[in-house]
């Protein structure tokens, strides 16, 4: 995922949720980690009780759904087709 905010300027940073860790802490989901790429910079991020409602509707909105599917087809599209190359059929 890349975050973006006017006080970066023209910066992106690439946040990874793969390499954060989750904890639980005072009633709160808690993620800590480190962006490294293209500066240094350690996170911790809140979630509290009332943000689940906005994350619940972010993930069933509809470009949210249409960007997931398409991620899904893509994937299945690149499985089936490494399938076939293995076989010796280039499509």
């Amino acid at each position: 995922m890349r975050v973006w905010s006017k006080g970066l300027g023209n910066m992106t940073l690439n946040f990874d949720f793969d390499t954060c860790e989750a904890n639980w802490e005072d009633d709160h989901l808690i993620l800590t980690g480190w962006i490294r790429d293209p500066v240094v910079w350690n996170y911790r991020i809140t979630f509290e009780d009332r943000d689940l409602r906005g994350l619940i509707r972010l993930g069933v909105s509809r470009h949210s759904l249409r960007y997931g599917m398409l991620v899904v087809l893509k994937k299945l599209f690149s499985f089936f087709n490494r399938g076939s190359e293995k076989d010796g059929e280039i499509q």
